[in-house]
């Protein structure tokens, strides 16, 4: 009988569900939060950008971030999602696996996937679905995994 993992995620949030077979149902287990992508904007960073003279003259201006921090939070989850799963790809826990998360999240999340873990990847899509009880979620995916 195959193992199949489901995972879904968005940009604070990933779970990890198994399903035995391919017309089985879901079963949670893992549950991943990033804390750190909750956190609003203006606490992310410092409070206002710094102030910066012109070369010629004495105008100021803002400068501006140099990376900007909810789009570095989000590849540091992704990164997370993806040691979980190289660590179980590893252990041999599933066989094929589904992506369901949102847009954000998942090109960074693909991006990180080392190579014997994206070859048991089937199919992936742009859904936030993170906070549906599992048979909502099931009802998201093929008939027969």
């Amino acid at each position: 009988m195959r193992t199949i993992w489901v995972v879904v995620a968005d940009r604070a949030r990933a779970r990890m569900f198994e399903c035995r077979g391919a017309s089985g149902a879901l079963v949670e287990v893992v549950d991943l939060i990033h804390p750190q992508s909750r956190r609003p904007a203006h606490l992310a960073g410092t409070d206002a950008p710094g102030r910066s003279y012109d070369r010629f003259g004495g105008a100021r201006h803002a400068m501006v971030p140099r990376k900007n921090k909810k789009a570095f939070d989000i590849c540091v989850f992704a990164r997370e999602i993806a040691e979980q799963l190289a660590k179980a790809c590893r252990e041999g826990r599933f066989e094929r696996l589904y992506l369901l998360a949102e847009p954000r999240l998942l090109g960074a999340l693909r991006r990180a996937l080392d190579t014997s873990t994206r070859r048991r990847l089937v199919a992936h899509q742009c859904l936030d679905v993170v906070a549906r009880p599992a048979p909502v979620i099931r009802r998201h995916l093929p008939r027969y995994l």
